[in-house]
């Protein structure tokens, strides 16, 4: 079942010093949970696709998943706006501010 998620979306080194250990995008939400993005689709290129939104805050729809005790959003990109760029509350609180007092 998909759910929603919002946050930025970073690279973060992962799985230190295993086979595994390199980069991954990894969504740290609002709520303060972090999870590792994975697309679904094998027609797409995971990082291609995801690099686009790195270093952006996103609104993501997907489906949880627990993988060997880490948590991840598998998205699928045939699915239109799966994930897209939103305002931070920061960009959003900035933008409403004039600079006059």
């Amino acid at each position: 079942m998909s759910q929603e998620f919002v946050g930025q979306l970073t690279l973060d080194l992962l799985f230190k010093h295993s086979k595994s250990e390199g980069y991954y995008p990894v969504l740290h939400c609002d709520d303060g949970n972090d999870y590792r993005v994975h697309t679904k689709s094998e027609f797409f290129k995971q990082e291609s696709y995801l690099m686009n939104y790195i270093d952006k805050y996103v609104h993501v729809i997907g489906d949880l998943d627990d993988i060997r005790g880490h948590y991840r959003i598998i998205i699928d990109p045939e699915v239109v706006d799966s994930i897209y760029q939103i305002p931070s509350v920061e960009d959003s609180i900035n933008e409403g501010f004039d600079g006059e007092s």
